[in-house]
């Protein structure tokens, strides 16, 4: 609510928004944080600090984004949708995606891996669990790891390939597919995932088309 208030008070913001209305082929970064991109518009619900040289849009997620359809060429996201419920993710978030998308718009997803971390669970059994996974630990039971990924860090929801798969197909994407850290179909997205060992280990990149 103070969002929207906040918002809707701002005469900057309506310029914004009204300037944006007309721009088309926009590069988005969804849930960018304080991680700001030259060249993308940064999108996220609470204002990232400001720099030079990068646009930022505020906004809440879950309702309809002030941008044209087919406005957008690309779409990165990454560790951002764990952080909103699932059906908002699925109802809301995905099917916004691919409102501003134009057609061959491409999207980038990077969420935590549910699917490593419970790989890492039965590993951890046998004494077989990854050195980096063990290090991460610090201590923590493999239990623990897994609450945490699914509800810890102000997740909501831990997703595997299968799932992630389903929910775009569902908002119409087409060519999903799953992305290794740092690799990409689109020139786009090149150098744009998280550079260290940890995040690369435990992050599933998806990659699809809004036809």
């Amino acid at each position: 609510m103070l969002l929207r208030s906040r918002c809707a008070l701002s005469r900057s913001y309506s310029l914004e928004i009204n300037r944006l209305a007309g721009r088309r082929h926009l590069r988005l970064h969804l849930g960018c944080g304080q991680a700001l991109l030259p060249g993308w518009i940064n999108m996220d619900c609470y204002p990232p600090t400001p720099v030079q040289g990068t646009e930022i849009l505020m906004l809440d997620m879950r309702r309809r984004w002030p941008l044209a359809d087919g406005s957008a060429s690309a779409l990165f996201s990454e560790h951002f949708l764990e952080h909103l419920p699932f059906e908002t993710v699925r109802g809301h978030v995905l099917r916004e995606i691919y409102r501003v998308l134009e057609p061959e718009g491409q999207v980038r997803i990077g969420v935590p891996d549910g699917e490593y971390f419970v790989e890492q669970y039965v590993a951890s059994k046998r004494g077989a669990a990854e050195a980096l996974y063990e290090q991460a630990c610090q201590g923590k039971s493999p239990m623990v790891m897994l609450n945490e990924i699914a509800h810890g860090h102000g997740h909501y929801f831990v997703y595997d390939f299968e799932t992630m798969r389903q929910i775009l197909e569902e908002a119409g994407f087409t060519g999903v597919r799953r992305m290794s850290p740092g690799s990409t179909d689109a020139e786009v997205f090149k150098g744009m995932d998280r550079k260290d060992p940890w995040r690369r280990a435990m992050t599933l990149y998806v990659e699809a088309v809004r036809p």
